[in-house]
Order: structure tokens, then C-alpha cells, then sequence
């Protein structure tokens, strides 16, 4: 991301860890009020704000005002709901991830003996889409029945 957008970014708005909320610390226009919530939530989609025609996923916008890092990684909602971007809702994570629906995806576990590492996946069109390597097999079944 370019750093002039990083900096607007900074100057217009706030971001509340607590409930997800990104407020206007600058108004950009004459309708917006200094406090107002910022961006709009489209049905059944992820919250959107725009800054100087500009428009960001509110979910990525949270993530850099908080780690002061703007991801290039895909951020999951991991209670699967677009619209919480409290803090401990966000993580990163791969993109296999939005696909995986608890109910149609059977996640499997296997050992990767170069690695030494345990593997969660699960199979698509006869290929293994892996999901994240874990280093014990405890912690790698936790995950499973997490999905579950």
C-alpha cells in the first residue's frame, strides 16, 4: 500500500479494538461528523469505508490501525461473521479458509514426515487444499474439532 494512503488512512480514521467500529476522527466531507461510524455494510458483505474515492474492506483497515501494518495476507473473520471486526475476531489466514463450510468440508489430518509437521486439509476436485501445517498432532486435532 502506498504510504500517502497509509497516512489518510491514519488521519481520517479511528479504530475501536472493543467493538470493530471505525469512526471519522476527520470528517472527509460536509455530511460526515467527526465521531460518525465510517463506511457502510453492504447485506450479507463485508463493511466498507472510502477515503478519497478509495475504497477498503473495513476488516483490513482495522487490522493496520491496530498492528500499524497494513496485510497483504487474507484476513478471515474466524466466527464467519463479515460484519465483527472486533480485533479478536480478525485473523490471518489463507484464502482456503473462506471456502471451508463446516457443514460440506471433511477436514482430515495427515503427517508430513520431511517436515515433521501435521497437516489439516481437506479434499477439492480430487486434490488436497491445505488449510495450515501445525507442530504436533494435539494441537493440529484441537483445530479440527474447532471446525467442527
Amino acid at each position: 500500500m502506498k504510504k500517502e494512503l497509509m497516512y489518510k488512512i491514519r488521519e481520517y480514521l479511528n479504530y475501536n479494538p472493543e467493538n470493530g467500529m471505525l469512526t471519522w476522527k476527520k470528517a472527509p466531507n460536509s455530511k460526515k461528523k467527526i465521531g460518525d461510524i465510517a463506511g457502510y455494510t453492504p447485506k450479507d458483505s463485508y463493511a466498507r469505508v472510502r477515503i478519497n474515492s478509495t475504497l477498503f474492506f473495513s476488516h483490513r483497515i482495522a487490522w493496520f490501525l491496530y498492528y500499524g501494518k497494513y496485510p497483504k495476507e487474507y484476513i478471515r473473520h474466524i466466527d464467519g461473521n463479515p460484519a465483527n471486526n472486533r480485533i479478536n475476531n480478525l485473523s490471518l489466514g489463507r484464502k482456503e479458509y473462506k471456502d471451508v463450510k463446516r457443514e460440506d468440508v471433511d477436514l482430515q489430518i495427515e503427517h508430513v514426515p520431511y517436515s515433521d509437521k501435521w497437516r489439516l486439509f481437506y479434499m477439492k476436485n480430487d486434490k488436497k487444499v491445505t488449510l495450515r501445517y501445525y507442530t504436533s498432532k494435539s494441537s493440529a486435532i484441537r483445530a479440527q474439532q474447532k471446525r467442527k
